[in-house]
């Protein structure tokens, strides 16, 4: 399954005043993307916005517009994974550090899981966007767990996605992970993947395609870790965020290699850069006047 990205609800400082700092697409951004075929969004969200106090209610206004979101996405068709794009963080608190313990992290999913659990578009949960720089080893695999036993008392039915230290790195993935293993009683835990194609695998591409040491079998490559890592552990994947710049065709020609081989692994994708807000970024899937992009 082929998907994407729709930002502009994580954009901008923490707090920020809605329809000026970030905006949840609305209902014409889904069905652009429904139109051509697309059946999953991967939507992300800020912690801070959906709960302003550590361990505090879900804030209202923030989640009428989730469930408004959902309600656009399943009335065409599409369904939905709840992204927490904080990379590891609640404010200025890190994941494994006393100032965000694990219960507080899975609080705020039980929460969530039970205000948005029956939203007919609802794909699953997206535990943390690219947790990076944990204290350790172990930081990540278990505030993970912890999300996911306290999401499995009040919803036993959608996916819970679960994504790697080190920015889910898809190339690194085995080094980088050597304790996440995650246990479900309903065997719906994803494992996500981020995958980039320039040289740092950052998605900045700062330079041009020979200068990032491109070839058009990057994403085989890239993936390779990633896709022998679940079939050692029995498990399942997805991409969750991929994409590539239009400032040269060989760029398409790697992408277009990448999702043969994703899908011969069998891994779904979401592609990274729709939503209404991105200018002239060059990841953008449609340009500043609305007309679609190369990508």
């Amino acid at each position: 399954m082929l998907g994407v990205n729709l930002s502009g609800a994580e954009f901008g400082a923490v707090g920020g005043r809605y329809g000026y700092d970030y905006i949840y697409p609305g209902a014409d951004q889904i069905q652009y993307y429904a139109d051509r075929g697309v059946e999953l969004i991967r939507l992300p969200v800020k912690w801070e916005r959906l709960q302003p106090s550590a361990n505090g209610a879900l804030d209202p206004a923030e989640l009428g517009r989730l469930r408004e979101f959902l309600q656009n996405a399943d009335a065409s068709g599409v369904k939905v994974i709840v992204d927490l794009h904080n990379y590891g963080f609640y404010y200025n608190n890190q994941i494994g550090t006393a100032g965000l313990p694990d219960s507080q992290f899975a609080g705020f999913w039980q929460k969530l899981a039970q205000a948005i659990g029956n939203e007919p578009a609802l794909a699953g949960y997206d535990l943390m966007n690219e947790p990076h720089d944990l204290p350790d080893a172990h930081a990540w695999p278990d505030a993970a767990q912890a999300a996911v036993n306290a999401i499995r008392t009040v919803d036993v039915t959608h996916n819970i996605y679960v994504e790697g230290e080190s920015y889910a790195n898809a190339a690194n993935w085995s080094a980088i992970n050597p304790n996440l293993d995650i246990h479900d009683p309903v065997n719906k835990v994803v494992y996500s993947a981020h995958l980039y194609f320039d040289r740092y695998q950052s998605g900045t591409y700062q330079g041009s395609y020979d200068q990032e040491g491109a070839n058009p079998d990057l994403g085989a490559q890239r993936i390779a870790d990633f896709v022998q890592w679940l079939e050692d552990h029995n498990a399942k994947g997805l991409i969750g965020e991929t994409a590539v710049p239009d400032s040269d065709p060989r760029w398409l020609t790697v992408f277009s290699n990448y999702l043969t081989a994703a899908n011969e692994a069998g891994l779904d994708t979401t592609v990274w850069g729709g939503g209404p807000w991105w200018g002239d970024y060059p990841l953008a899937l449609r340009n500043a006047d609305g007309s679609e992009s190369a990508q």
